[in-house]
């Protein structure tokens, strides 16, 4: 009988480690705020699949009619069993830096402006190979056919980048707060190492591991292992992408409090075409919320 029965003995827990700077100066009018850190992420907790493959006995059977069929082993098969286990096998390194620019209030208008942006940059490693599954639509007679690569642990490299600019505007006469905001993402972008798109082995069937020495793209083993550019950049931002969003809040007596929400105030809906030709609507449908405040 096989059994599996994975202990946590070794596991530890997880733990991080992060600066933070910060600083606000006052520019004229102007309120000017900065904001820097460093995040360190190691022992990070994940589950692990270990695939293995067992040699099992087959069998033929023989109906006999009043009595038990005849069973007759008949010889010996590789089958798959796939193990999973927990492991600290993930760390990250993660960056950035936030600028914030507030305005004072214009008289003429009882407007005041918000602008903000920040850049952003993370690292993702892991210690275990990466697997892919890429399993054929059509059955394969070839015993050494590659349905799961294997490829090098995970080292990538993600970047992004928003802004904002809102604009709050009072009007004390009707106690009523009208605040508009645009968003942009700016950047969306993971850059892959050349290496990781080619696999160091591949898994059959039966989960027979078969290592690969020179990779050929050419091979009909395994040469579908081989990850495009393309499919790695499936999920980079090509463009700036903004949404628009809206808020009033008005005051009753001084008890009562209404606020308004819409977001995605147009109805904005940009698209792109990655580079697999499919199309993506970054933007959510608007979507409305409302809120009633007591002060008792």
């Amino acid at each position: 009988v096989e059994r599996y029965e994975p202990t946590n003995t070794d596991l530890k827990p997880s733990k991080s480690e992060s600066i933070e700077l910060s600083a606000q100066l006052k520019l004229d009018k102007f309120n000017l705020s900065l904001t820097a850190f460093n995040k360190k992420s190691r022992n990070g907790i994940t589950t692990v699949q270990n695939l293995q493959s067992i040699l099992l006995p087959t069998y033929t059977a023989t109906l006999n009619p009043s009595a038990k069929p005849t069973v007759v082993q008949t010889g010996n098969k590789y089958n798959a069993i796939n193990y999973y286990t927990f492991k600290n096998d993930l760390s990250s390194d993660n960056q950035g830096f936030e600028v914030i620019l507030s305005s004072p209030e214009i008289k003429a208008i009882k407007t005041s402006f918000n602008m903000s942006g920040g850049l952003f940059r993370t690292a993702y490693h892991s210690e275990s190979p990466t697997l892919s599954n890429k399993i054929p639509t059509t059955i394969n007679t070839d015993p050494d056919y590659a349905f799961i690569g294997q490829y090098e642990p995970t080292n990538r490299k993600a970047y992004f980048s928003n802004g904002r600019i809102s604009s709050s505007t009072h009007i004390p006469k009707l106690s009523l707060i009208i605040q508009f905001t645009a968003e942009f993402d700016i950047l969306n972008k993971t850059v892959n190492t050349e290496s990781s798109r080619i696999p160091l082995g591949y898994y059959t069937r039966t989960n027979q591991y078969i290592p690969i020495t020179n990779f050929d793209k050419t091979n009909p083993s395994y040469g579908h292992l081989y990850i495009t550019p393309e499919e790695q950049s499936e999920t980079n931002l090509p463009k700036i992408i903004s949404n628009y969003h809206l808020s009033i809040a008005k005051e009753i007596k001084k008890r009562f409090k209404f606020a308004f929400n819409v977001y995605n105030l147009f109805n904005y809906q940009p698209y792109y075409v990655t580079p697999a030709g499919s199309y993506v609507f970054p933007n959510n449908v608007p979507t409305f919320g409302a809120e009633l405040s007591i002060k008792l």
